[in-house]
């Protein structure tokens, strides 16, 4: 005889309750391999609260069947069962607390209420932090000593060798501690805590374990840092003082105006290296560096005479190329003016300046001084002691006949007569893991040398500079050319797909000519996307169709392009005289697992569907059911 089933109820409830609970848990996982989709998070929030209604349902349900299962127990047994315990019992049961164990016990309180506003104050120091607010360095300070005991933090720079700053931590050091970087701005007192990011490749602006920051990923020219040292509750122990990076990511004072010559000073001055605002250094044995005013609005002390006059009858210019001052390399001996600038590694860096013979006579073209363009590794430079202009001399010897002495250095060569200001530029690809690049303009051949005139000292007439930029800005374009320059920026991806992310371009030229180019070094922008530009320069005007080969689609994603905004993978830009063409293309990937509006989503669906049919089925059976029951 088949055994009837005595609650057909309960069991459709609960095998319908496991297929609801096994599709929230499918929908649980693909929301975690959906990252950082904001989609799939409003999807396992929605499951999430959709699973609590149905616990709560299957505990009503249950709180029925056990009221069913339970018989009702009277006071009276109740009352059987409890025995009655006596005001004597309860006395011996409760031991006597002498007044000095309260004394103890209210010293204890009294600690623990200060151990929580150490804590209290604490995380208020944290918060302050983290949220960017102004933070009065004296009293962290304070703060920090108090709760550190012998542990010190303290940075150190290292930048020319790793371009980073490390935290060295000292005294009574345990595991455990943990190390937060903050900075701020020149100009700024407001410090913010710096996240750890994948800036390029495989390079992140914070090493793993939090000791180094490397100041060229993160952007950090002329910026305040400091660290902090933390226990595993994130409780200062410790924190530097503020260091400052000294270099700047782009040439300073290039068109000489700094320090500004005067009326004490005449139309001629001279500056020792580290003369405030200058900037500039000179490799001359005397240390100094001569600049020209040909200001129209200054005379001079002695003569009367405006110092543009000057200019004109003493060194034959006029007028400054950029405002009103220039330099003269060849001073009061040959020599070359550097600086030093902090760069990324694989970046692409642009250089610009003017160039003015001096010759013996104005406007002569016959007449022509030549420089050189140095660019080499600070590292290297200090290296080999480059520093002196033999030194220098030598190394551009060396480039010029490629013996591979001095790696990933590079030299340009420019002549020019005294007739005007000659504008030139170039670019330079900075090397594997150089983070200082120094920049040198050093004194050539003169014309006054080769004249064979003895009325000044060989070496120290010719070879005016002014204008002079060096960064990972386009100068403008040479006459009858134009910059093509495209930029590529891609949204949506986790870190490490966007760092590693690679694509090629399809250039196709005014003249119908087909280039392929490939894009490859993606950084990280400050709003989290990812961009790489790619930059023809001094280009023929015309228009230039461009067009992205996407590469192969990444599982679980779907991806939206734009072309100067307008939803495309390809258009035309068009390139005019002496300006700059640019094409910013935008891929925008989502997460497209997300099927709008259940909240279902991947494998999870087709459980739907079951749940659907089981509950149709489960209804038919009961009308069913009932139907049967009330004809018999």
């Amino acid at each position: 005889m088949r055994k009837k089933c005595k609650r057909p109820l309960t069991f459709l409830l609960a095998l319908l309750l496991f297929f609801s609970l096994t599709g929230a848990s499918v929908q649980a996982e693909e929301s975690t391999k959906a990252g950082s989709s904001d989609k799939a998070q409003t999807v396992v929030i929605q499951e999430e609260s959709t699973q609590k209604e149905d616990d709560v349902g299957a505990a009503a349900s249950t709180e029925e069947n056990v009221q069913q299962e339970i018989p009702e127990i009277s006071s009276e047994v109740l009352q059987q069962e409890i025995p009655e315990i006596s005001s004597e019992v309860l006395q011996q049961e409760i031991p006597e607390i002498s007044s000095n164990e309260l004394q103890q016990e209210e010293s204890r309180k009294g600690e623990s209420d200060k151990t929580e506003g150490n804590d209290a104050l604490q995380e208020k120091i944290s918060s302050e932090n983290q949220t960017g607010e102004t933070v009065n360095d004296s009293d962290e300070e304070k703060d920090a000593q108090n709760a550190a005991g012998s542990i010190t933090v303290a940075i150190q720079d290292d930048i020319e060798n790793t371009g980073t700053l490390t935290a060295q931590l000292s005294g009574n050091v345990s595991n455990g501690i943990t190390l937060e970087w903050y900075k701020h701005a020149e100009g700024s007192n407001t410090w913010t805590r710096v996240e750890r990011h994948k800036v390029t490749g495989n390079s992140y602006n914070i090493s793993e374990d939090g000791t180094a920051l490397n100041v060229a990923l993160d952007k950090g020219a002329r910026c305040y840092y400091k660290v902090q040292g933390k226990d595993a509750s994130g409780q200062l122990l410790a924190e530097s003082a503020a260091l400052q990076v000294s270099y700047y990511n782009q040439l300073e004072n290039g068109d000489f105006e700094t320090p500004a010559a005067t009326r004490s000073t005449g139309y001629q001055p001279y500056y020792f290296n580290g003369t405030p605002g200058l900037i500039w250094k000179t490799t001359a044995s005397d240390a100094q560096i001569e600049y020209v005013s040909a200001a129209t609005d200054k005379y001079d002390k002695n003569t009367g005479k405006t110092h543009a006059r000057q200019s004109l009858d003493w060194h034959n210019v006029e007028a400054a190329a950029s405002e009103t001052q220039f330099a003269e390399l060849n001073a009061n001996e040959p020599g070359a003016l550097y600086q030093d600038v902090l760069t990324t590694p694989g970046a692409k860096l642009y250089w610009q300046l003017y160039h003015r013979g001096r010759g013996t006579t104005a406007y002569d073209s016959s007449q022509t001084d030549t420089m050189y363009v140095l660019i080499m590794s600070t590292k290297l430079a200090k290296q080999y002691h480059v520093d002196t202009q033999s030194a220098v001399q030598d190394v551009i010897a060396n480039v010029r006949s490629n013996t591979g002495k001095y790696p990933g250095a590079s030299v340009a060569t420019i002549t020019d007569d005294n007739v005007k200001w000659y504008r030139h530029t170039g670019d330079y690809d900075v090397s594997e893991n150089q983070y200082l690049t120094r920049f040198f303009f050093v004194a050539g051949e003169t014309a006054y040398d080769k004249s064979g005139r003895s009325d000044a000292k060989a070496g120290t007439v010719g070879n005016h500079l002014d204008d002079v930029s060096f960064s990972e800005t386009l100068p403008d374009p040479n006459p009858d050319t134009g910059h093509l320059q495209i930029t590529k920026t891609i949204r949506g991806l986790p870190e490490d797909n966007a760092a590693d992310y690679s694509l090629q371009l399809k250039i196709t030229a005014p003249d119908q000519k087909e280039k392929l180019v490939a894009l490859n070094q993606f950084s990280r922008n400050e709003d989290g996307s990812y961009s790489c530009t790619y930059t023809e320069t001094n280009v023929a005007a015309g228009t230039y169709r461009i067009e992205e080969i996407l590469p192969s689609g990444l599982p679980d994603y779907r991806v939206d392009s734009t072309f100067n905004g307008e939803e495309a993978t390809k258009g035309t830009v068009t390139v005019q005289d002496q300006k700059t063409a640019t094409a910013e293309i935008v891929n925008t990937y989502t997460y497209d697992i997300v099927l709008p509006p259940t909240g279902i989503q991947g494998t999870a669906a087709p459980l739907a569907a079951v749940f659907m049919i089981l509950c149709g089925a489960g209804t038919g059976y009961l009308i069913f059911f009932r139907q049967r029951k009330s004809f018999r």
